[in-house]
Formats: C-alpha cells, sequence, structure tokens
C-alpha cells in the first residue's frame, strides 16, 4: 500500500540552479533517507518511469527491510512516498538494481537477489504497490541452466517482456529471457558464451532494444577482445549474431565494458561504454560515446570521455534523445568535487559534434553524486537519480531525484533579409519520435466530468495516416473512441477519432501533417456511465494502407513501441 504522503514544502529540499534570463534548470525534487519517511529508500540506480503524472522508481538499499524499496512521486516531487518494501513477502526479491517497466498499468521489475533460489526474481504490482506478484524466481531448478541475476530492465512488446541476466545460463555468463507478462511461458532465448559462437559475449547488465521486430543488446565483458559486444537476435532466439567486439584494435581508441542499453533513431543505435577509449592513458580509460548501424557496419567513436573538469568520465548508464540531440550522464568527472569529479549531465550531436556539459553534480549536502542511471524525458524536462550526494546519510549521501528542463534551441537573427530558399519537402518522423502526444485536461476524472484532451504533433508526417485513440480498461479491453450523430461513443470497433460526416454517418478521413501542431482539439465530451477504475488513454498514428477494422492495426513507428503511442493518462485515479 502507498504510506502517508508528507506534502510539507519545506521537507523538500531543492538546489535550484537558473538560466541568465532566471528560468529555473535543475531542481533536486528528493533527497532519499529523508527521516520525515518511514525507513526510506537509499541509493537508487534506476531509470525513472512515468505516467505522465507520477514517476515511479526503485532504490537498491534502504526500506524497512534494508533491502530496497519502489517508491512513487508526482513531476514535481510533491507527494513522495514508498509503494513496496523489499523484501515484504514470503520468497520476495531483495536488492533491485533494475527500472521499473510500466506497461499495461502494472509496473513490472527485477531484483538482483532474493527470489525462492536466492538468484533474483521478476515482479510486477499496481502503481500504489497493491497487488505485488512474484512472477519467476532466477535459476528455477525446474529450468535446465536457468538465468540468474539481472541487473538491467525489462522491455515489453505486446504481451511478451524480455530482459538479460549477467548470470546463470548454460555457462554461468547469463542469459537473454522471455516470458508473458502475467507469468507464464518463461523462455530462455540465448545462452552467452555460447560455444557454438565465436568469442560470444558475457555478462549482460543492459536492457534489451526492441526495435522492427528485431532484439538488439549488449554485454559487459566477452567478445573477441573481452571488452564486451553489441549483438542482434530475432524474439524467438533464433538469428543470433555479433554485430560489434568492444575493444577492437582496428578502431583507434575503441571502447570496452558497456553497462547501459542501446537506443536507436530509426537508422542507427546509439549507446555508451564506461571505460576504453582515449581517456587520460592507464588500465582504467574514461569511455566513449558510439553509432553502429542496425547490420554492425559504420561503427563510428563519437566522443572519448576524458574525465577531465571540462568532461565527464565512466557513463553507467543510457543515452536519450531529446529532438535531434543526445543526452546523457556520466558517473565521475566534470568540474565539482574531489577527483575524479561528482558526474556530469551532457549533450551533444547526432554527429558527436557540439559536446556540452550542461551541468555538474556537486554533491551533498544540496545535490546529487555519481549517477548510475539514466534520463527520462517527459515533455521537455528531463528526469534522473543519482547513486550518492544529497541532505541525508553518511558520506557520500543516499542519492536524489531531479529534473532538468532542456533549454529551447537557439534562434538565430537574421543580420539582413537573404532571399529565402525553397522550402524542402517534409520528411517522415524518424523512429525515436512520438507522431502525436496527448495533453488530457486531467489526471483524474469521474464517470460524469468532461473530458478534454489535446494534441501536439512535434514533426511533419507526409504520409497519409488516421489518428486512432483508445481508452483500455483494467480488463485490457480496448473501448476506441468514435464520433456518432448523438456525440462521442465508445466503441469495441477500431476507428479513427477525426472523421467527417458524409450521408449523415461519420467515416474516417486519412490527413497529413505538413508542419507541426500544437494544440489540436481531440474530443470535449463528457463520457457518463464509465465504471469506476483506472483506464489509460492510448493514441497513435495508423497507416491509412491499412483498412481499419477488427484485428491489429499497422501502427506508423514512434520510437518506443511498434505497437503504438507510449505516454498515458490515468482516468480514475
Amino acid at each position: 500500500m502507498r504510506t502517508a504522503r508528507l506534502f510539507f514544502v519545506g521537507l523538500l529540499l531543492c538546489l535550484f540552479i537558473t538560466d541568465s534570463a532566471g528560468a529555473q534548470i535543475y531542481t533536486v525534487l528528493h533527497h532519499f533517507g529523508n527521516p520525515a519517511v518511514a525507513s526510506d529508500g537509499l541509493n537508487p540506480w534506476c531509470r525513472l518511469a512515468t505516467d505522465g503524472f507520477w514517476f515511479y522508481g526503485t532504490t537498491e538499499k534502504g526500506g524497512a527491510n534494508a533491502f530496497g524499496t519502489a517508491f512513487s512521486m508526482r513531476l514535481d516531487g510533491s507527494d513522495y512516498g514508498k509503494i513496496h518494501d523489499f523484501p515484504a513477502n514470503a520468497g520476495d526479491g531483495k536488492i533491485p538494481q533494475s527500472s521499473l517497466l510500466l506497461d499495461t498499468g502494472l509496473l513490472y521489475g527485477m531484483t538482483l537477489i532474493g527470489g525462492a533460489q536466492g538468484f533474483g526474481s521478476l515482479f510486477s504490482m499496481s502503481r500504489d504497490g497493491t497487488g505485488y506478484a512474484r512472477l519467476h524466481s532466477f535459476w528455477d531448478p525446474a529450468i535446465p541452466s536457468d538465468a540468474s541475476s539481472p541487473h538491467g530492465a525489462l522491455a515489453a512488446d505486446g504481451d511478451l517482456l524480455y530482459g538479460m541476466t549477467q548470470g546463470g545460463g548454460s555457462s554461468g555468463c547469463g542469459a537473454v529471457f522471455s516470458i508473458q507478462s502475467g507469468g507464464s511461458d518463461y523462455r530462455k532465448l540465448h545462452n552467452f558464451c555460447d560455444p557454438a559462437i565465436d568469442h560470444d559475449g558475457e555478462e549482460a547488465w543492459g536492457a534489451i532494444l526492441i526495435h522492427e521486430g528485431v532484439l538488439y543488446g549488449m554485454t559487459r565483458i566477452g567478445g573477441a577482445h573481452d571488452g564486451g559486444i553489441i549483438f542482434s537476435m530475432n524474439p524467438d532466439g533464433s538469428g543470433y549474431k555479433k554485430l560489434h567486439d568492444f575493444g577492437d584494435p582496428a578502431i583507434a581508441d575503441d571502447g570496452v565494458n558497456p553497462f547501459g542499453s542501446l537506443i536507436s533513431d530509426g537508422a542507427k543505435l546509439y549507446g555508451m561504454t564506461a571505460e576504453g577509449g582515449s581517456g587520460q592513458g592507464g588500465a582504467n580509460k574514461k569511455g566513449t560515446i558510439f553509432s553502429v548501424t542496425t547490420d554492425g557496419s559504420g561503427y563510428t567513436i563519437l566522443h572519448n570521455f576524458t574525465g577531465s573538469a571540462t568532461d565527464g568520465g565512466s557513463p553507467y548508464g543510457d543515452l536519450t534523445f531529446v529532438d535531434d540531440t543526445l543526452y546523457g550522464m556520466t558517473f565521475d568527472g566534470g568540474a565539482l568535487g574531489a577527483a575524479p569529479g561528482y558526474g556530469v549531465i551532457f549533450s551533444l550531436n547526432l554527429d558527436g559534434s557540439d559536446f556540452t556539459v550542461v551541468h555538474n553534480f556537486a554533491g551533498a549536502p544540496d545535490d546529487g553524486r555519481a549517477p548510475l542511471g539514466s534520463l527520462l524525458l517527459s515533455a521537455n524536462t528531463l528526469y534522473g537519480t543519482t547513486m550518492y550526494g544529497g541532505s541525508y546519510g553518511a558520506a557520500p549521501g543516499t542519492g536524489v531525484v531531479f529534473s532538468f528542463k532542456v533549454p529551447p534551441a537557439p534562434t538565430a537573427t537574421p543580420t539582413s533579409s537573404p532571399t529565402p530558399e525553397p522550402v524542402p519537402e517534409p520528411t517522415a518522423p524518424p523512429s525515436s519520435v512520438l507522431l502525436i502526444d496527448l495533453k488530457p485536461n486531467k489526471d483524474s476524472f469521474g464517470t460524469t466530468d468532461r473530458i478534454v484532451v489535446l494534441a501536439d504533433v512535434p514533426r511533419p508526417i507526409t504520409t497519409l495516416f488516421y489518428p486512432v485513440f483508445y481508452f483500455e480498461l483494467p480488463s485490457r479491453e480496448k473501448l476506441y473512441i468514435t464520433q456518432g450523430r448523438k456525440g462521442v461513443t465508445l466503441t469495441t470497433t477500431p476507428s479513427a477519432y477525426i472523421q467527417k460526416k458524409r450521408k449523415k454517418k461519420y467515416l474516417p478521413v486519412p490527413i497529413t501533417v505538413p508542419s507541426p501542431l500544437q494544440g489540436i482539439s481531440l474530443f470535449n465530451a463528457a463520457f457518463q456511465g464509465i465504471p469506476p477504475g483506472d483506464y489509460y488513454l492510448y493514441g497513435g498514428a495508423v497507416s491509412a494502407a491499412e483498412p481499419l477494422r477488427g484485428g491489429d492495426l499497422n501502427w506508423l513507428p514512434n520510437g518506443l513501441d511498434k505497437d503504438g503511442f507510449r505516454s498515458r493518462a490515468v482516468f480514475g485515479r
């Protein structure tokens, strides 16, 4: 159950950093180990998850039993509370070092140890912490050479969850697995150190990337140079192949030992290594940022970290897209704190140019220090956690949650009035860009409240498409929104909301969006008679070439989930 909420501004210690115009950029939202929160969590590894109104995350330590917690808080840092103390149940997992996944109304996660065999567990629970269920205990004796000891996060594709471990498997080097979201049909898809694969990878610490029906991932060590690998495989485990061996001596300053995950802009994969690169010499160089195509060609070093006062060092998380810019964090380096520095937030272009440190972590007592997780983008703000720093606990501190408002791109001021150049035809957005961003007027609705939903289309879309929106019930039944002669109604038949009245009937109308749009009114109605409960609002763009009828819809890519729009609005909370 959610613990009692504390909403006293005086207890929420915040650090504010402003830009030259006075706008708030960096804010500490919560200091872990707060004595005003009974047995608060300590030392988060996680990337936060969000439903658009609340954050959800884990800490690896602290809590009522000293084995870590799961927590929630509003986006402004208020209403912080624990939703689970590990281990609270018999056979519960301990020490979560993975992020939570929010999918179909439930939170999914993994623990490093604990469970029935002591080698970690996979669990689910509601967003308020109720309904906690252990879906799998790793190193299950009923599964020959089961996987064990997971660090990274889960990834969802429909009803399947995919993950990786750094231990277990037939060779003890870790494995890739899948499991139904309800806990059934657990399968090992690949055992690392596969003797049939020349210098296979070992010990995966990150998460699987699902891109255009293919699984991509990295291992921390193994490979031809024992610096880890990039690999791809089919969702059923077939077609496994290595795409890159880190530490390649033929590539100047190649990185080694990736701890994070890959991301994709549709054409390339991007990631980081914690060590290797040019650095400052010695055995523990400070890591790299790289890109590579999905077939393994075109591997390029975009940045070599140095760990200096003007750079970061030792990145352990993932990169994050903000439009055409990459953002990330490093565990050390930067201008503040004792050597080797307390870490930074940085940005750079997709080609590696314009690397910029946008925040130096200052450490205790007012700021975080040493982030191990990744950044989460919501609207125009990045959110994250740090392992150390903050106002509580013995040095080096017990961590914080923070926000960083992304500065708007500078607008050039012309010195003359040049002849306008022809405007190029807009291209379809890369798969990392949301096609439609829904903006409901509330996060909580009664059964007769008026629901207003606006939408932004952040990039031009030249392909004819149908915008499709639907509610998902707690039972996972989908109720699509349609316009009839008597107003807005809900139906189980897929339909497009933007429609035109033809001969007294409302029919779907395919559209294009030649330029970014904001504040499009999608619907404004009171849905009377909807039973109380938690609902989700989904939306996305469906190809006009696919008829809108029952069955699977041909969703256009959006970078977060091939099945459609992933930002959610919570109803009936």
